[in-house]
This record gives C-alpha cells, sequence and structure tokens, in this order.
C-alpha cells in the first residue's frame, strides 16, 4: 500500500498531551471539481507544511483560535486522508475531548480555497484548516481513535518510525506495531 506523509515535530518538554487520528477526507472527487481527488490530496500533503494548517472546531464558527496541532497526515490509497492532531492537556482540551467521547463531535471536515478558471475548472486546492465537527460533510470523515495515557507512547514510536522511512509504508502497521 502506498502511503504519502509529511510530519511536524510531536514532543516538547514538560508539557502533556493527547492525540486524535482521524480520516479527513476519501479523496472521491472528480478531477478539476471542488472536491478532492486522491491526487489532489497526495499534492496537498507534499506541498503544504502540517504547521501552516490550524485545528479548529466547526471551523471557527465561535472563534477562530487555533485549539490543536496538526503533527503528522499521510494518504492512504484505499481510504484518504488521514491525520494525527495533538492536543496540549488543558482544561479547554479536556473539555473537547469530553466531548468527543460523548459523541457530540465525531467527525472531521477541512477548509480550503480553491483557484479556478473561468468555466469553474479547479486549479489548485489549499488546505488552510481542519475542523472537529459534529456532522462532517463526507460522512466517512470521523475521529477514529482518541489516544491519551500511556498510549501516547505509541503515537510518540510510531512517529519515530515513520520519520526513519525514506520510502512509502503502511502507516497503519506502524502505530499498531509501535516497538518494531
Amino acid at each position: 500500500m502506498d502511503v504519502y506523509i509529511q510530519g511536524n515535530t510531536f514532543e516538547q518538554a514538560d508539557k502533556k498531551y493527547w492525540f486524535l487520528i482521524g480520516l479527513a477526507d476519501e479523496g472521491k472527487g472528480q478531477p478539476g471539481s471542488f472536491f478532492f481527488t486522491k491526487d489532489d490530496l497526495k499534492h496537498a500533503v507534499s506541498n503544504t507544511s502540517v504547521s501552516d494548517v490550524s485545528i479548529w472546531i466547526e471551523h471557527g464558527t465561535a472563534t477562530k483560535e487555533n485549539i490543536g496541532e496538526l503533527v503528522y497526515w499521510w494518504v492512504d490509497e484505499n481510504d484518504g486522508l488521514y491525520i494525527v492532531a495533538r492536543f496540549e492537556v488543558s482544561l479547554r482540551s479536556s473539555a473537547l475531548q469530553n466531548w468527543i467521547r460523548d459523541g457530540l463531535y465525531t467527525g472531521i471536515s477541512m477548509g480550503y480555497t480553491t483557484q479556478y478558471d473561468d468555466f469553474f475548472f479547479v486549479k489548485q486546492k489549499n488546505i488552510f484548516e481542519i475542523s472537529i465537527v459534529h456532522e462532517p460533510f463526507h460522512p466517512a470523515c470521523r475521529i477514529k481513535q482518541i489516544v491519551s495515557g500511556q498510549g501516547f507512547l505509541r503515537i510518540k514510536q510510531a512517529l519515530e518510525n515513520l520519520s526513519k522511512r525514506e520510502r512509502a509504508v503502511d502507516v497503519w502497521d506502524l502505530f499498531l506495531n509501535a516497538s518494531s
């Protein structure tokens, strides 16, 4: 399975984090449309730094505060764009984690800009934010897992393993077998 990845730093001293893993886009759009194809997603992952992508709640309808950090993303050939977001443990992020666990927020949605011609053929898409939402536009784009406590070490090890790879890998295998 080909997987395209890009990462960011994932740990800072003296801070505690929890992680969210989810499917942000299936990549089932048609070329030139306003929806992403898998090739569009690969292009976005390759050409956008994760540090340039904000993590918001509901596309910032209440506040455009960046509540987390996109740590890693990759395009799975079968499923689409997966993300790993990191949240510093705080009162606010703990409330968000509880809302997710209680089912208030279950989805992931992307905010992006487009460049298109006079015939509305989309030439380029630029992702600028990923939102945690109550109901995603694409039903399959859901939060898959929250990782906290000792699970943090598993994510940390998986990301370290990813950073050492020079070619496309099966990212899920690295997350499930983080000790390898």
